[in-house]
Order: C-alpha cells, then sequence, then structure tokens
C-alpha cells in the first residue's frame, strides 16, 4: 500500500512541472498491483483546489476513484496533533497519521516538510523520478 497525500494528487489535475512523470508513476504502481491509497481529507482539498482552478469537479470525482479511500477516525486526529516535527502543518500531519495508521509501505508527497516528517517516522518517501521497481513490497 502507498498513501499519496494532497500535494502529489494535485498534479493529477492541474497541469505542473510534475504532472505526467507523477501520473505515469501512479499508474506504473497500479499496473504493478500496489494499491494506492488517500485519506478522506484529500477529497475536501482536492476539491477546493479544483474550485481555485476552475476544474470541473467530475474530473476531480473521476481522480478519487483511483484510490483506495480511508476514513479517518478520533486516533487518527489524535496522533495528527502529535505526530512529526512541530514544522509539520495539521492537515499534513492527518495525513502522516492516516498513512501510519493504514500501515502503508510508503508515502508519495511533494510537501519537503511531510518528506521530513515521513523520515522521522521511518515512513519511506517515494521518489517519482526513480523507477518503481525501488517501491518497498
Amino acid at each position: 500500500m502507498v498513501y499519496i497525500d494532497t500535494s502529489a494528487a494535485v498534479p493529477l489535475i492541474v497541469r505542473e512541472n510534475t504532472s505526467h512523470a507523477l501520473s505515469s508513476y501512479i499508474d506504473d504502481l497500479r499496473a504493478d498491483q500496489h494499491l494506492v491509497i488517500t485519506g478522506r481529507i484529500l477529497e475536501t482539498e482536492i476539491r477546493r483546489v479544483a474550485r481555485r482552478s476552475e476544474f470541473g469537479q467530475e474530473q476531480v470525482t473521476q481522480l478519487l476513484k483511483g484510490f483506495e479511500i480511508i476514513e479517518h477516525t478520533p486516533a487518527q486526529f489524535r496522533e495528527a496533533g502529535m505526530v512529526g516535527p512541530t514544522r509539520l502543518r495539521s492537515l499534513d500531519a492527518l495525513h502522516l497519521a492516516t498513512a501510519l495508521a493504514a500501515n502503508a509501505s510508503a508515502m508519495i508527497t511533494l510537501d519537503q516538510r511531510l518528506v521530513e516528517a515521513c523520515s522521522e517516522v521511518g515512513l519511506p518517501v517515494l521518489d517519482i523520478n526513480i523507477p518503481r521497481e525501488y517501491v518497498p513490497a
């Protein structure tokens, strides 16, 4: 299981420098039978991005269908308040707590603060520029 946060999901609907590489990487993960998961908070965050960018909500709905969405629990919210370095933002901490609770094998994020937090707790972060053969099982 590989967890994707909002910073990595945004380029899947908003054209950015990383959009093509990220889309291909996730397609390859799925082709290799890796489950791509995320927390429910991603839906709110990505729908807000779509509104600001004037993208259709139908496109967001299709994107979300490609992920196994995990409902957040009170324990995850509690853990998010305590996990990672102090400079980690709240919603990123919730993504991290959710990934840990789901026993994700790795995280896909483009957020440097979350990369550092993952490193601190021992959760590998996948680099979309490295071939998928290096993805933890």
